[in-house]
């Protein structure tokens, strides 16, 4: 518990007890939880004065539940929650939800982030193990018309920062993997998330490994692969605004390393490598905009870019695009769409 103390700015390490800092705005609030928890103030729900190095304030009844809540996993948070009053109130606390570990606190992100209280007003860090993650749900483990309804791979609505684990020689030793549906969904509530350090992986039949319908998204040192048929390393819809694409490698997927839905953009691809994709490097749909930064489109089995006619495309810095099958920019007329994807006798 005194460790927890020290998390919100309180000196644990004196050998006679923990030490309160001078001119802390915590040093009577404190005391009062303190003093209060022991039945020895009158028993009032004041609100604590607000303390740069505290997310958001606690009620003094608040505290001492929030510091036992902090040790628990979420299931277990949950139980006390529901068992105690007090409990319950520090549940919404950002104080509980600054930092989450998977699978330490639960088994899989998408179950953590389930369990996240709704409109927290910080970002939550979810740092997470060097493990393989199967968050898909294999189609032979539906029921019937249950499979529709089932949530398959990570659904992002609220905004969290994941941090995954890099293995030795750089590579991410972190991987979310889907068997069935979009490995990554960020979808509206997950404004401003931040997803770095991780390997994505999909397999299913038109199913991509990150797709994009929140604005503000970035991803960093992402590794997406999807190895379904048409399927999409990092699918941008056209809800998703200012998305930044950064140091991250799309590679060797069925579709597009990355697409642009119609509207989708401005998205930024900075120093990233979008390599050996079963159609183009990055498709550009109508009323898209991409900016390219230091990036590598090479080897893809049509062009580097394909992009229709009134699509912003702009190359900065050393951009390399070589190797690619057809061609490097190739634009295309957006009468020749056919079924989202067929241009012509070619994908995009």
């Amino acid at each position: 518990m005194l460790s927890r103390l020290g998390d919100v700015g309180l000196d644990t390490s004196s050998s006679a007890g923990f030490a309160l800092p001078l001119g802390s705005d915590l040093v009577d609030q404190i005391r009062g939880a303190l003093a209060l928890a022991a039945g020895g103030r009158r028993r009032t729900r004041m609100r604590l004065k607000r303390d740069p190095s505290v997310p958001c304030p606690l009620a003094t009844t608040e505290i001492l539940p929030a510091l036992v809540m902090d040790f628990l996993d979420l299931e277990d948070r949950g139980a006390l929650a529901c068992a105690c009053s007090a409990a319950a109130d520090a549940w919404h606390s950002p104080f509980l939800w600054r930092e989450l570990v998977v699978p330490l606190h639960y088994d899989t992100l998408n179950g953590c982030i389930e369990r996240m209280p709704d409109n927290l007003p910080v970002r939550t860090v979810i740092r997470m193990w060097p493990e393989v993650f199967d968050e898909g749900l294999p189609r032979d483990m539906s029921f019937g018309g249950l499979w529709c309804d089932r949530v398959r791979g990570v659904r992002i609505d609220k905004c969290v920062h994941v941090i995954g684990t890099r293995a030795a020689g750089g590579a991410p030793g972190t991987v979310l993997r889907s068997t069935e549906g979009d490995a990554v969904q960020v979808v509206p509530g997950g404004e401003g998330s931040i997803i770095e350090d991780v390997a994505v992986e999909a397999t299913r039949f038109a199913c991509h490994a990150v797709s994009v319908h929140a604005g503000d998204v970035t991803l960093r040192r992402v590794d997406a692969q999807a190895t379904g048929m048409n399927g999409i390393g990092v699918l941008v819809k056209n809800e998703a605004k200012r998305v930044i694409v950064e140091d991250c490698d799309l590679h060797d997927c069925r579709g597009c390393g990355s697409m642009l839905s119609y509207g989708a953009g401005p998205v930024t691809f900075r120093r990233s490598r979008i390599e050996r994709n079963g159609w183009s490097g990055v498709g550009m749909f109508a009323a898209t905009e991409a900016v390219f930064e230091d990036a590598t489109l090479e080897g893809n089995k049509l062009y580097a870019i394909g992009a229709a006619q009134d699509a912003d495309v702009e190359c900065k810095g050393a951009t390399s695009m070589e190797g690619n099958r057809c061609g490097d920019v190739h634009r295309y007329l957006a009468t020749q769409l056919h079924h989202g994807y067929h241009i012509s006798g070619h994908y995009i």
